[in-house]
């Protein structure tokens, strides 16, 4: 899948769930720039930041980058009821073994 449209589907999604750039970003331990940047397509989404993204969105992973046999990506599994996540700790937290962007599960 082209990053242009994992960019469209988490941008999709943030909308939906009434976010700004800034405030996803701040979730998610990132800058609103690379918030912006990922959802354009410009920068690579890494699989810890992924991975922040559906916590923050209150999302499964497989849902967002699942498509269905006719080719289109059926949103509605991303659509569950929603809470936005309380700010704490990231799993990882200055660990170098897993990074800085791993959340809890």
């Amino acid at each position: 899948m082209k990053r242009s449209e994992i960019g469209v589907r988490f941008c999709t999604l943030r909308i939906l769930r009434r976010l700004a750039q800034g405030e996803m970003g701040a979730a998610a331990h990132l800058s609103k720039s690379t918030v912006h940047k990922i959802e354009k397509g410009d920068r690579e989404l890494s699989f810890y930041e992924a991975v922040a993204f559906a916590q923050v969105l209150c999302i499964s992973l497989d849902a967002v980058y699942r498509t269905g046999a006719n080719g289109i990506w059926d949103i509605t599994a991303c659509l569950l009821p929603y809470s936005a996540p309380l700010a704490g700790p990231l799993v990882g937290d200055g660990d170098p073994l897993l990074g800085t962007n791993a959340p809890l599960s």
